[in-house]
């Protein structure tokens, strides 16, 4: 059986929920932009739509770190 895997980010509920098959699996707290929604590059704001993860990073470091600017 293939299962289908989808992160869905809610900006309204802070939240993060991993969907498998079409239901949840996991659910996490999560913090978007507080500047708001939008595209323009560089205003730290959160974009909407759908998008492919092309890179993970800090995948070897402790559980909890805060990541700036991705460092």
């Amino acid at each position: 059986m293939i299962h289908t895997r989808r992160l869905v980010v809610s900006i309204d509920d802070q939240s993060l929920e991993v969907i498998e098959d079409d239901r949840c699996i996991y659910r996490f707290a999560i913090s978007t932009g507080a500047k708001g929604m939008g595209f323009t590059l560089g205003s730290y704001r959160t974009p909407t739509g759908k998008f492919c993860i092309s890179e993970k990073i800090g995948g070897d470091q402790e559980s909890g770190i805060i990541f700036k600017g991705r460092f």
